[in-house]
C-alpha cells in the first residue's frame, strides 16, 4: 500500500526532476535510502566538527607555541595535561603542527607515547560515532 501511495505521488517523467525519471530518491549512499532532513543533519555535524578541529588546532598551536617560549624564559609552563587534553578535544592537527613547528616536545617520548594514544583514542571515538550515525537510520 506504502509502495503504492508512493507510486502514485511520483510518476516517472511527470516532473523536471531528474529523479523523477527513474522513479528513485537522488539521495542514496550504498543503497541505503537518505532523507533531506538527515542528509542536513550530517552535512551540519560535519561542518560543525571541522570547525572546532580548526578552532582548537589553533588554540592547541598557540599552546605549544606559548609553553616553548615560557619554556626559554624560565617563566610559568602550560601544563603536559592541559597540551593532552586540548589534543584530545580535536586539536590534536594543530599540536601536531606545534611540535613541528616549535620543535617542543618531540624528544620526551613518554608524552609522544600519550599524545599518540589521545590521537588513536579522539579518532576511534569520532569513527565509532560517524559509523553508528550512518547506521542508524533504517533503510
Amino acid at each position: 500500500m506504502a509502495g503504492q501511495v508512493q507510486s502514485r505521488a511520483r510518476e516517472p517523467g511527470s516532473g523536471s526532476d531528474p529523479a523523477s525519471e527513474t522513479g528513485r530518491s537522488p539521495l542514496t549512499l550504498r543503497g541505503t535510502s537518505l532523507l533531506k532532513g538527515e542528509q542536513q543533519d550530517m552535512m551540519v555535524a560535519t561542518a560543525v566538527y571541522v570547525i572546532v578541529i580548526g578552532v582548537l588546532s589553533l588554540v592547541c598551536f598557540l599552546a605549544y607555541g606559548l609553553d616553548k617560549r615560557q619554556a626559554g624564559n624560565g617563566g610559568r609552563r602550560v601544563s603536559e595535561r592541559t597540551l593532552h587534553l586540548l589534543a584530545f578535544l580535536g586539536g590534536w592537527p594543530g599540536a601536531l603542527m606545534g611540535q613541528r613547528q616549535f620543535r617542543h616536545k618531540t624528544q620526551k617520548a613518554a608524552f609522544r607515547v600519550v599524545f599518540w594514544m589521545v590521537v588513536a583514542l579522539h579518532v576511534g571515538i569520532v569513527g565509532a560515532a560517524a559509523y553508528v550515525f550512518a547506521t542508524s537510520h533504517p533503510a
